[in-house]
């Protein structure tokens, strides 16, 4: 599955590709394979220290980075190919950026593309993106174990994908986390914004903080091209261990607490009789209830 999801068509796969670790599940984004050795991964450079900025003007989490909150802060601009490249300069410019308050952690993204046209990014399920499909955002370690993280993704739509993953046993992707993501498409590129409460997240309670962090876009066209803020050696046997070291965090409000999320659904399905007369529509199926 991995090799049919990496490798461009046409192409042969060498056979030292084949003793590959792991391809993890959120769509293939990472796959560690032995194709220039430990050796190699060993002496890949440490990944860089990121800072995040406190802001107190307002955030608004709709698709564009022109908030006053936003201003100031600035732009994580040095990102890796890691795929089909080897940790190369991408060939379209990557922005992030980070930002907190006293409630929320913000991660910002400005992604261009030479033809937005192309951008793949179909209404869809929670969880449900596929590798084809353009998507991006942070992928955090709280806790700074640099063995698990958390994964908030999102398309150009705002479809979201959260999931645990550790490098020892892989990805989970049944969790569903509390958090605000909003997408728009541009003449440029598309643009990200992610708002996440420290309420759904678990961290120490060091004052200031580290946290592990990696900002991730994907971005298929005639290749899977994969972006990174840090690198990914490609002997390495870990996938967390590479996380850039975040930087900045302090006073965050204690970790944890009680979410209350109300819910309402409804669902209507008409149909079509034989005979081809009017449709038929039943009365609306709907449910309420309470999530705590």
């Amino acid at each position: 599955d991995f090799s049919r999801n990496l490798a461009p068509k046409g192409a042969v796969l060498d056979a030292q590709m084949i003793p590959c670790r792991r391809a993890f599940t959120f769509l293939n984004a990472v796959v560690v394979c032995a194709l220039a050795g430990p050796a190699r991964a060993q002496n890949a450079p440490a990944p860089e220290t990121l800072h995040v900025q406190r802001v107190h003007g307002a955030i608004t989490v709709h698709g564009a980075l022109h908030d006053p909150g936003w201003q100031g802060v600035p732009a994580v601009d040095v990102w890796y190919e890691t795929n089909p490249g080897d940790n190369t300069p991408p060939k379209v410019k990557n922005a992030g950026y980070l930002a907190y308050d006293d409630r929320f952690f913000y991660a910002g993204f400005v992604f261009e593309d030479a033809d937005p046209r192309s951008i793949r990014a179909p209404y869809g399920d929670r969880d449900s993106i596929g590798s084809s499909l353009d998507y991006g955002g942070v992928i955090l370690d709280t806790r700074n174990t640099r063995r698990t993280a958390i994964l908030f993704l999102a398309t150009p739509r705002g479809i979201q994908y959260d999931a645990v993953t550790d490098d020892a046993s892989g990805e989970d992707s049944s969790p569903d986390f509390f958090w605000d993501s909003a997408g728009r498409i541009t003449d440029k590129g598309w643009a990200l914004e992610i708002r996440i409460p420290f309420s759904s997240v678990r961290y120490s309670k060091a004052d200031p903080q580290t946290w592990g962090i990696m900002l991730y876009r994907n971005h298929p066209r005639d290749f899977r091209y994969q972006y990174f803020s840090t690198q990914l050696p490609k002997g390495a046997s870990c996938f967390i261990c590479r996380s850039n070291a975040l930087q900045g965090l302090a006073g965050l409000p204690s970790a944890g607490g009680i979410v209350l999320a109300p819910y309402a659904t409804g669902t209507q399905e008409w149909t079509a009789p034989d005979d081809g007369g009017a449709l038929a529509r039943p009365p609306v199926d709907g449910n309420v209830g309470l999530d705590v």
